[in-house]
C-alpha cells in the first residue's frame, strides 16, 4: 500500500469520526441541543397525533405541523434532562398527545421520515411504573387501586 493511500484513508476516517461520534450520543442530548441538527435536519414540538397502525407522528412545530413515519429502525428516547436524569431507550408507546418532541429527519432530502425521535419525560409526579400499568390492563379485575407516591398517599383509581 503506497503512503498517500495510507493518508487518504486516515483522512476519510477522520472527517467520519465526528459523525459517529454524535450518532453514538445522540441519546444524552437534550432536545433541542443537537449540534447541527436540532431546527436545521430536525423538527421540534409538540406531539399532535400518533397512529400506531400506520407507524406515524404527526408534530406541531414552529413552522406548522408536520407527519413523520418511523420504521423498526427509528430510535425513540425518552429526554428526562428536565428532570436531571439520564435519558430512557423509549418505544411508541412513549409518544403521548402533548408532550415535547424533537425528530431528526432520515436524512436532508428524505424529510417523511424518522431517523429518530426525543421524546420528553413525563413531568415530575405523573410518572406511572410501565409494568404495573401493563399488569393492570392485563388483569383489571384484581386491581382496583395503585399507588402513585405512597409517601403522598396519592391514588389512581382504575375501574373494570
Amino acid at each position: 500500500m503506497s503512503r498517500w493511500s495510507i493518508l487518504a484513508f486516515g483522512a476519510l476516517l477522520g472527517f467520519a469520526e465526528p459523525a459517529l461520534a454524535q450518532r453514538m450520543t445522540e441519546q444524552f442530548i437534550p432536545i433541542g441541543r443537537s449540534p447541527g441538527v436540532s431546527g436545521t435536519y430536525s423538527v421540534i414540538g409538540t406531539v399532535e397525533a400518533v397512529d400506531r397502525t400506520a407507524r406515524t407522528v404527526r408534530i406541531a412545530g414552529p413552522q406548522g405541523a408536520v407527519t413523520l413515519a418511523f420504521t423498526d429502525s427509528t430510535r425513540i428516547w425518552i429526554d428526562r434532562s428536565e428532570q436531571r436524569q439520564s435519558a430512557l431507550v423509549g418505544s411508541i408507546t412513549d409518544l403521548v398527545v402533548g408532550r415535547r418532541i424533537e425528530a431528526k429527519y432520515l436524512g436532508p432530502d428524505r424529510r417523511d421520515a424518522a431517523d429518530w425521535i426525543k421524546v420528553a419525560g413525563a413531568p415530575p409526579g405523573q410518572e406511572i411504573d410501565a409494568a404495573v400499568v401493563s399488569m393492570l390492563l392485563a388483569t383489571p379485575a384484581l386491581w382496583q387501586r395503585v399507588d402513585r407516591h405512597p409517601q403522598r398517599r396519592e391514588s389512581v383509581r382504575l375501574e373494570p
